[in-house]
């Protein structure tokens, strides 16, 4: 029972966070209690997430849905259950440029992979000159990636080369597969120039030993198949 020495600012701490630890609160409303906890009452974070029984990070995230955009708070408003999507949106400061992400998560026509992918494109970097001719280079060799390191060692498109020569080979295989589907501007400048580099040595027929250059080629392919989009 409450004692006579609470006051009404106490009351109200209360009955915010009696609200709070409610089922089924919207995240949008969760936020602006907990915004009106910590401007309002001088709350931390921490102070919050104790008396809720969440953690600081819970708090934190819906404090920020009070602040992102106007759209992005009606999307959360409608489907709640879009929440991750519209922390990745928010990175985005062009309204027009999240309208058609925002009415794909509404729609369910995209996964979070993808939105992270499509964000990620749009925050890139535009391409100096010089490195958008190494990424045209790239894909004016791709269409015959298969058959890169073919005339290496004067082998045959279907003979049998050598170890490191099948290993070029290999190499390009796995790099079209991995690369190629996306010509979006998810590297930087400099990452699509070395690819573009790599990819000439392969061309040429040329093997790639161990060391920087395999290990560029590798992370880069890997980097590449993590951003791309998750099949539905």
């Amino acid at each position: 029972m409450l004692g006579e020495t609470v006051d009404d600012r106490q009351l109200l701490v209360l009955a915010l966070i009696e609200n709070l630890q409610r089922e089924g609160l919207p995240p949008l409303d969760e936020g602006l209690a907990f915004a009106q906890l910590q401007a309002d009452f001088e709350l931390t974070q921490h102070e919050i997430a104790e008396r809720v029984g969440k953690s600081r990070g819970y708090v934190q995230n819906r404090i920020r849905l009070t602040t992102v955009p106007e759209d992005l708070q009606q999307l959360v408003a409608e489907r709640p259950d879009t929440i991750t999507h519209i922390y990745e949106i928010a990175r985005v400061d062009d309204s027009e440029a999240r309208r058609e992400i925002v009415g794909a998560v509404r729609d369910d026509r995209i996964s979070y992979a993808e939105t992270k992918a499509r964000v990620a494109a749009l925050l890139a970097p535009p391409l100096s000159p010089a490195s958008a001719q190494g990424e045209n280079d790239l894909y004016k060799s791709s269409g015959d990636v298969s058959s890169v390191g073919a005339q290496s060692s004067g082998r045959s498109p279907s003979g049998h080369g050598g170890p490191a020569s099948a290993a070029s080979g290999g190499a390009a295989n796995d790099l079209r597969k991995s690369f190629l589907p996306s010509r979006s501007s998810i590297l930087s400048p400099a990452e699509h120039a070395a690819l573009a580099a790599v990819v000439r040595r392969l061309e040429a027929g040329e093997a790639i030993p161990e060391g920087d250059d395999l290990d560029l080629l590798v992370r880069l392919s890997v980097l590449v198949a993590a951003l791309l989009p998750e099949e539905q």
